[in-house]
């Protein structure tokens, strides 16, 4: 089932779940899918259904789907799905009381990864992906990549420093949803991250970079300004 295939998608792509793929589709496939149907409403059923002619049925997509093509997840994500990820039973809203669903967490499963994609598609003021969402999202380890030059480079963008920085708190709160601790060394990691991020010399460089926009912004309106006075005089 559509339903079925959309939420192992997500259980699989969790970095905190540790089963092995056979496995979760071996076994938690059947348990979810016999959960769900046991407690469908014909109202939720109708949902599950038409799932194919939902609008929301892009959105079914994960990290895996993110290192394969990034620029394309990213464009699906902020165009069209970011209402999903917050809202997961948009997709089916007559099911939201089954207990099936409810009793798998795949309203939270659904958020989280709406998490790992929002830290891995912010875009700068040119749309780009910022280079520490390339680097969160390539689920490499920042000491293995040049750390001083991705933090150097993102904090030439305000929209890549102040959305980073806004992500990591909703990381940190959906962590405390799931009553999942935060390892000494992933919470000092994120608030070192933040802190940087934070930093005059950080906040310095994109500063630079809003006035230099300014003035190239300036620089055009002389340019056209003088080119309407020539015309006038002539």
């Amino acid at each position: 089932m559509r339903l079925l295939s959309s939420v192992l998608s997500f259980l699989i792509a969790s970095s905190f779940v540790v089963l092995n793929n056979n496995f979760v589709y071996a076994t938690l496939g059947d348990e979810f899918e016999e959960a769900v149907l046991q407690n469908a409403s014909p109202e939720c059923m109708k949902d599950i259904e038409a799932l194919d002619d939902n609008e929301y049925i892009v959105c079914q997509m994960n990290m895996n789907d993110y290192k394969m093509n990034p620029k394309e997840i990213c464009n699906i994500y902020n165009n069209n799905c970011k209402e999903y990820f917050k809202d997961p039973l948009l997709i089916a809203p007559n099911c939201r009381d089954n207990e099936g669903i409810k009793s798998f967490g795949f309203v939270q499963l659904v958020r989280y990864v709406g998490l790992e994609l929002s830290a891995s598609c912010i875009l700068d003021e040119n749309g780009n992906i910022c280079p520490i969402s390339k680097a969160y999202g390539s689920g490499e380890e920042l000491a293995g990549m040049d750390k001083d030059k991705i933090f150097h480079d993102n904090c030439k963008s305000k929209l890549c420093t102040e959305g980073f920085v806004e992500v990591v708190k909703d990381i940190t709160k959906i962590y405390k949803q799931f009553g999942i601790p935060l390892s000494p060394e992933k919470e000092s990691g994120l608030k070192n991250v933040v802190k940087q991020l934070k930093t005059q010399k950080c906040t310095s460089l994109h500063e630079t970079s809003n006035a230099i926009s300014n003035i190239k912004v300036e620089i055009n309106f002389i340019i056209i300004s003088l080119g309407l006075l020539i015309l006038f005089l002539y």
